[in-house]
C-alpha cells in the first residue's frame, strides 16, 4: 500500500532572488543585505562570525550588527 499517490504533492517553489525576497516584504533593497542573505543561504547552519567572514569577501565594510 502506498501512502502517496503520484501528482498529489505540491511542487516545491523555486529559490527566489534575494532582491525579490526583500521587495516582497516591502523592504528596501540596499547593498549590505544582499551578501548577508547570500551567506545565510550558502551557510544555513553557520554562526554569525562565519557568515560575517563570507560577507566580507564581497563587502568588507559590513558590520557585525548587519549580519
Amino acid at each position: 500500500m502506498h501512502s502517496r499517490r503520484p501528482g498529489t504533492l505540491p511542487e516545491v517553489p523555486h529559490r527566489r532572488e534575494p532582491e525579490r525576497v526583500l521587495r516582497d516584504v516591502r523592504l528596501r533593497v540596499t547593498r549590505p543585505p544582499l551578501p548577508v542573505l547570500a551567506a545565510v543561504h550558502t551557510h544555513p547552519r553557520a554562526d554569525t562570525d562565519s557568515r560575517l567572514e563570507a560577507v566580507h569577501e564581497d563587502l568588507p565594510s559590513v558590520s557585525h550588527e548587519v549580519v
